[in-house]
């Protein structure tokens, strides 16, 4: 639950009008807890879908009600306390601000019941989603790009601050940050952020698979959000480090990796390095935005080793099933795999 306090000041943050000691309260409230942030990305999006689309006057018709009822119960506070503590009158502000937002929000639904396509709603967050099969490139406020994988969402701040670069993946993508010694660049990915400055790294983060960061160039520092009182780990380049919330340690483990494979798939290379059946098939099906259904099961082990470069999904298909025996049926999005 979010206190009252911290309600002003995402209120203020909002609408533009925190100052740098509540924006750096604010900033420190966002990286505290995963949980802060999905009641900041609720509140925005309430606020950004009202803003632009109920009119000055309604505003002012509703805040002059809410600067009303706040009178009024700062006389009877007055009355009963004889001074008015400075808790009190944070707690009157946080409560006149969120009640705004909401009741303006009420009016946006009352007025405007549909969508309205010609009015451009500005963000203060930027999300970006891929769709199975479709991946793309990103160019942020601060100079960095983003090559965001299939199947997955980043979400950011429109405009950075000016004391740390904050953003939000679920999914995978490849980073190539701009150096800002002022500004560390954290990613947050479930459980897990990850700090650089000025690197190059890869993030694996699909829902319900293990988690993993591999550094291509500079150091990153990985840490978990349960463990903040500890450093985490600083990764350099050829390391990296693999999570997996179902596992009874619930820690972080170093790997080796391969900088190659972890920069193929942003360079349209499909490399499949040890890979099992069912790892074959989710790497497919993300690549291509397809369902594989495999009808029957394979009689010999899979362990698949090869890299395909920008080649059809028929082409994939056609060396697979020659190497490993099986037929296969493309049907539009669906694909039906038989061993033989």
């Amino acid at each position: 639950m979010i206190n009252t306090q911290i309600e002003s000041i995402i209120s203020r943050y909002l609408s533009g009008e925190a100052t740098p000691a509540e924006q750096d309260d604010f900033r420190k409230w966002i990286l505290s807890d995963a949980r802060n942030r999905e009641e900041f990305d609720k509140l925005a999006s309430i606020y950004q879908q009202t803003k632009s689309r109920v009119s000055a006057s309604q505003k002012e018709r509703v805040l002059g009600k809410l600067q009303d009822k706040i009178a009024q119960s700062d006389s009877r506070n007055i009355h009963r306390h004889h001074r008015h503590t400075p808790w009190v009158k944070i707690a009157l502000g946080a409560a006149a601000v969120l009640l705004a937002i909401f009741s303006v929000g009420y009016l946006y639904f009352l007025n405007y019941p549909g969508p309205d396509s010609n009015s451009a709603v500005a963000s203060a967050l930027m999300i970006k989603t891929n769709p199975i099969g479709q991946k793309s490139k990103i160019f942020l406020p601060d100079g960095s790009i983003v090559w965001l994988n299939s199947a997955s969402t980043l979400s950011y701040e429109k405009e950075f601050n000016d004391s740390i670069r904050y953003l939000k993946l679920e999914g995978e993508a490849f980073f190539e940050v701009q150096k800002d010694a002022s500004r560390p660049f954290v990613v947050q990915s479930g459980q897990v952020s990850t700090t650089a400055l000025g690197t190059a790294f890869n993030i694996q983060a699909y829902h319900n698979e293990a988690m993993v960061v591999s550094l291509v160039r500079g150091s990153v520092n990985v840490a978990l959000e349960s463990q903040k009182s500890e450093r985490g780990v600083v990764l350099t380049q050829g390391q990296g480090v693999r999570y997996d919330p179902d596992d009874a340690n619930k820690s972080l483990q170093m790997i080796s990796i391969d900088i190659l494979s972890v920069n193929s798939w942003k360079d349209g290379q499909l490399r499949l390095k040890n890979a099992s059946l069912p790892n074959t098939i989710t790497m497919l099906q993300r690549w291509y935005g397809i369902e594989i259904h495999c009808i029957n099961e394979p009689s010999g082990s899979w362990n698949v080793n090869g890299t395909f470069d920008n080649e059809y999904l028929e082409n994939v298909l056609n060396a697979l099933s020659f190497s490993y025996g099986f037929d296969y049926t493309i049907n539009g999005k669906n694909v039906d795999i038989k061993f033989k």
